[in-house]
Order: structure tokens, then C-alpha cells, then sequence
């Protein structure tokens, strides 16, 4: 009879499940770790995107009442050139706080987890002219009201974006399993 054999390395094994352990539990940095930063990075892409198109009507948000519309009629005082006229981009804010940019960016929200990393709205920065946080007005506009109808901004990203992330994570486990030696 023939049968292969195949031996594992104890040492190195240990060493990897160790790593991708405290790396997914947030409690260590290397490869993993990064790689969920990354995937922060591109669901922002994803969302500012998206934002993009259904802000501009090619979306299922609700179309702005005649009432907004008209008072967003020409350039703001102080502003200069164009201003981009849409739902949900009278500002800026809400879609600056998108940005899939190392910076830091007001109204920003990434916050590493357990598995993963949070992203969205969030912090103290305040909307202009109000109150109310950027990630307050975030929130107004995801969940809606009996006068304001609902536009989700943060969503489930699409397949393209999730293959992304996939291959993201892959890339970190192969990396790890090679510093591991097994």
C-alpha cells in the first residue's frame, strides 16, 4: 500500500491561528488587520459612488420637494463657480464624509471591530448652519420620517465591491500563512 504523507508544522500553525485570532478579535496589527482597514476604504469608494448616482436621480431616493428646490437657486455667498445641485448635496458634507481618502475627513466614521471594521457617520463635527451632527443628518436621511422620506446611504455593498473585499482578505491570509512558515 501507498499513502502519503503530510506533516504540519505544530509550531508554525499555532503561530498562524494565533495571529489571524488576535487579528480578527482587533487585538493585534499585521496583514489581516490592514487588510480590514482597506475594506473601509473600499465600501467608502462603493458608498460615495452610489452616493453619486442616486444623488444626481438615478437612484430610488425621493426626489427633492419643489419647496428645497428652490432654495438651492445659484451659488451660496461665499461660494464661488457652480454648485452641484442634488438630493442630499446641498453642502457637501454627507458625501465628503465618504471620502475613501486617509484623511481625516469631518462626519467620518471607521472604527476597527471584532472581524471587521464599522463604517459611516459619526463624531462631533457639526451640519452647517444647525445643531445637529454631520452623522445626525446621516441618520435623519437613512431612516426617515413622516417629512422627510427615506435615502439610505449606508447599504450592503454591491457584488463588485464584496469580490474586492474577498480578495482583500485572501491576500492578507496568504500573507500571513507565508511569515508563518507552515
Amino acid at each position: 500500500m501507498i499513502a502519503p504523507y503530510v506533516t504540519i508544522q505544530r509550531r508554525g500553525f499555532n503561530r498562524l491561528m494565533n495571529t489571524v485570532r488576535m487579528q480578527f478579535a482587533g487585538t493585534r496589527t499585521g496583514a489581516i488587520r490592514d487588510g480590514f482597514r482597506l475594506w473601509g476604504r473600499v465600501y467608502r469608494s462603493f458608498a460615495q459612488r452610489r452616493f453619486s448616482i442616486f444623488s444626481g436621480g438615478g437612484g430610488n431616493w425621493a426626489s427633492l420637494a419643489d419647496s428645497t428646490k428652490r432654495g438651492r437657486r445659484g451659488p451660496r455667498k461665499g461660494h464661488k463657480g457652480k454648485r452641484k445641485f442634488g438630493i442630499l448635496y446641498d453642502t457637501g458634507l454627507l458625501f465628503g464624509a465618504l471620502s475613501p481618502s486617509s484623511l481625516e475627513v469631518p462626519g467620518r466614521l471607521q472604527q476597527d471591530i471584532p472581524r471587521g471594521i464599522r463604517v459611516g457617520y459619526g463624531g462631533p463635527h457639526r451640519h452647517s448652519g444647525g445643531s445637529a451632527t454631520i452623522a445626525d443628518i446621516a441618520v435623519f436621511h437613512q431612516s426617515g420620517n413622516s417629512n422627510l422620506p427615506k435615502r439610505e446611504i449606508i447599504t450592503s455593498p454591491d457584488i463588485v465591491t464584496i469580490r474586492r473585499m474577498n480578495g482583500i482578505i485572501v491576500r492578507a491570509l496568504k500573507n500571513e500563512i507565508r511569515k508563518s512558515q507552515i
